[in-house]
């Protein structure tokens, strides 16, 4: 793979799961996540370790929600196999009223093509200093690429 193919790779990974989860197709969304992952949901319900735990938190999440819609704002790959992911949702909570709407960035370390580890952020500006320090830390340095 030629340098730079595998930051555009990744990024078209990260957009898949995002289309996958939108759709509720939950099989595809951990066909890219590896077994022994790990997703640092920070305040949400904090380390989730494993990819069969991960999907069980991803349908349970959806499971209280009506309607929603996921999209990617924003998709940029780092040296390293690190990928920071701006997501955006918005749905209705089941039994409820109104509409939530959020949205929060997400970086992500990849292996073999399958994401490793995924942390949320609150703050994109700390979750950009996090990706750029663990892709220094992981692989030659380049400037992120969408």
């Amino acid at each position: 793979m030629a340098k730079g193919e595998a930051g555009t790779d990744l990024v078209r990974r990260h957009r898949e799961i995002v289309e996958a989860a939108s759709r509720r197709d939950f099989d595809r969304v951990m066909d890219l996540f590896a077994p022994d992952a790990v997703w640092d949901t920070a305040s949400v319900v904090g380390v989730i370790e494993g990819s069969a735990a991960i999907r069980a938190f991803l349908e349970d999440w959806f499971g209280t929600l009506v309607g929603i819609e996921v999209e990617a704002e924003d998709v940029q790959a780092f040296g390293g196999d690190v990928t920071l992911l701006v997501v955006a949702d918005r749905a209705n909570p089941r039994g409820g009223e109104g509409v939530v709407e959020r949205s929060f960035p997400v970086v992500a370390t990849w292996r073999g093509g399958l994401v490793s580890r995924a942390t949320n952020y609150v703050d994109l500006a700390e979750a950009r200093a996090a990706a750029e320090q663990l892709a220094s830390s992981r692989g030659p340095r380049r400037r992120p690429t969408a």
